[in-house]
């Protein structure tokens, strides 16, 4: 009983105290790089980057940790290929005063259409660099990210169709606007 309280106690602290960061709405052309025909189109992500913020048990001194947890949910729109995936990674980055640059990598879940056929796949690669701009200071200042993404697909169900490709890699570059948390 003592550990569940324990447990509780842990997950309260937590959540109540807060986090620093920033969210944005993103969108933009996604290439592949793996040379297929009909892998070409665009992307839409939302994705956020937080960390807990400098008054907690978790910092030491008056600023926040310069690394923190990614999660975004994105859908990449090509002719061949309809996907959508939820990324969770970590972050190195700096509240951008008034710009900064961050670093994410992570892994996604996915589910796919690919020619027709339903696939999926998990623990798939992905990295991020970027710069952010805040245009003012405060909790829910206006921000605008620039991002270059990599990643890396293997379509599970793809293996049961012998011409449709097992595996995909591409290239994104996304602007977004979003706020700070």
């Amino acid at each position: 009983m003592n550990h569940a309280r324990l447990g509780f106690l842990a997950v309260f602290a937590i959540g109540a105290c807060g986090c620093s960061g920033w969210t944005t709405a993103a969108g933009g052309p996604v290439y592949s790089v793996s040379g297929r025909q009909g892998r070409t189109g665009g992307q839409v992500s939302l994705d956020g980057i937080l960390t807990p913020k400098a008054h907690t048990v978790f910092n030491r001194g008056n600023s926040e940790l310069p690394v923190g947890f990614h999660n975004g949910f994105e859908a990449l729109l090509t002719p061949d290929l309809k996907s959508f995936g939820w990324q969770t990674g970590l972050a190195a980055f700096w509240m951008p005063k008034p710009v900064s640059g961050f670093l994410v990598l992570g892994t996604d879940l996915h589910f796919d259409a690919i020619d027709g056929y339903f696939s999926f796949g998990n623990f798939q690669p992905y990295g991020q660099i970027g710069v952010a701009a805040a245009l003012g200071d405060g909790p829910h200042a206006p921000v605008f990210t620039l991002t270059g993404q990599a990643e890396y697909f293997i379509h599970y169900l793809a293996y049961l169709h012998d011409n449709e490709p097992k595996t995909d890699a591409f290239i994104a570059i996304k602007l977004g606007i979003g706020f700070l948390q």
